[in-house]
């Protein structure tokens, strides 16, 4: 369409013979249908989502085939990027035959007698608490309200099976694997249990004891 030539002050563009035609095209009385601007894929994906109603059904991406699109990861990278309207999410819903899900409210007690097995192993796991002491105890009845309301449910809730990093531990992340996983239908979620402002246990008090057990007049060397 169009030539250009020099830089600076001397910098200049010519119009070829295709940006003359072109521009003949557009000032003619039949002109061509200006390209739409460009969307990014996660935009897509929620515009998509939206034009059907706020319910839309993908394909789930075979990984043995090359070429596939993976729409969970769209997903994620639309939250991640704040591309979702606020106040909303994008979930991987279990196969519903075209039903309607409503949003229930689990009710949350304030006492219990004998918690959910996964409520319990959540409490001893102190390394992965990623909740302040004084906020333990709700977390912990948090997870066993959902894990007792996913097992009436015919789901089952479990702790995750981190792996092990080269040395052998558990490498355990709270981003990564969660804190517990609701089994439902075929579908796992991953639900973490996480207080703003607060580091993982673990890591901390290991950092901590570190810090106060290294003596005061000890060296290190490279």
């Amino acid at each position: 369409m169009v030539t250009t030539k020099g830089r600076g002050a001397t910098w200049e563009a010519q119009l070829t013979l295709a940006g003359q035609e072109y521009l003949a095209e557009v000032d003619g009385p039949s002109p061509p249908i200006p390209r739409q601007t460009n969307v990014s894929v996660t935009e897509q994906l929620v515009r998509d989502v939206d034009a059907a109603g706020g319910s839309l059904r993908v394909p789930r991406r075979n990984w043995s085939q090359p070429g596939g699109i993976d729409y969970g990861h769209r997903a994620l990278l639309a939250e991640r990027f704040r591309k979702v309207p606020a106040g909303k999410r994008l979930v991987d819903a279990p196969d519903q035959a075209d039903e309607t899900l409503d949003l229930l409210p689990i009710a949350v007690p304030m006492r219990v007698g004998r918690y959910h097995r996964c409520a319990r192993e959540f409490r001893d796991l102190t390394a992965r608490h990623e909740v302040s002491k004084a906020q333990l105890q709700r977390a912990v009845l948090l997870v066993h309200a959902i894990a007792v309301e996913a097992e009436r449910r015919g789901w089952s809730a479990k702790l995750p099976e981190a792996g092990a990093d080269g040395s052998g531990r558990v490498a355990w992340s709270g981003s990564r694997d969660g804190h517990f996983v609701v089994d439902a239908q075929g579908h796992s979620f991953v639900l973490r249990v996480r207080e703003k402002g607060v580091r993982t246990r673990g890591p901390w008090e290991d950092e901590v004891h570190r810090y106060r057990n290294v003596p005061r007049d000890s060296h290190f060397y490279r």
